[in-house]
């Protein structure tokens, strides 16, 4: 739609086209990717995501060169909050949380994508694997950022809001009238 700015190439695209052109650099992010080691308490961590209303984080090496792993909430709900599906993290976690790393959590060596690769890739990326969270690194191995599947609904609904909002709730469904004054 002609409401693009002038770094997006998809100005004029059906939303399928601009999901194949539009590369994840241009993503309007709302905030800034957090980034820890991998000895960072999860604790801590857990108070930093609830600070900046963040579902995910990256987790380097000690060197903080290198993605190691990344932490989200699925994370904390899958292996720490849910005793019954790993009892052995959650005994631990009862006796002492404040002592339990990321290390011991994170999903280790995550899959990673360029911000050189589009939109359309995140999303088969993300619908395939049931990711929600996808690090984006550079050429270098260093971290740009991270792509959420947040990130990826609000660019639809900004850049396409008349295909988001005059759909019908249901996928088969016929609009026969016209709603509205």
């Amino acid at each position: 739609s002609d409401n693009l700015n002038s770094t997006h190439n998809s100005a004029g695209a059906s939303i399928e086209q601009a999901l194949f052109n539009e590369k994840l650099r241009y993503l309007p992010y709302d905030k800034e990717t957090l980034i820890v080691t991998q000895s960072t308490k999860v604790v801590d961590v857990l108070k930093m995501m609830m600070e900046s209303r963040s579902g995910g984080l990256l987790v380097l090496d000690q060197a903080k060169k290198n993605l190691v792993g990344i932490f989200t909430e699925r994370d904390h709900l899958d292996k720490l909050a849910a005793s019954s599906v790993n009892a052995a993290v959650s005994n631990k976690a009862e006796q002492n949380l404040n002592e339990i790393t990321l290390e011991e959590l994170m999903t280790p060596q995550p899959r990673t994508l360029s911000p050189d690769n589009t939109v359309g890739e995140v999303v088969l990326l993300m619908t395939g694997g049931g990711y929600r969270h996808v690090p984006l690194l550079n050429s270098d191995g260093s971290v740009f950022g991270r792509v959420s599947v947040r990130d990826i609904v609000n660019y639809i609904s900004e850049y396409f809001p008349e295909e988001v909002y005059n759909h019908p709730p249901g996928i088969h469904q016929q609009i026969n009238t016209q709603e509205g004054g």
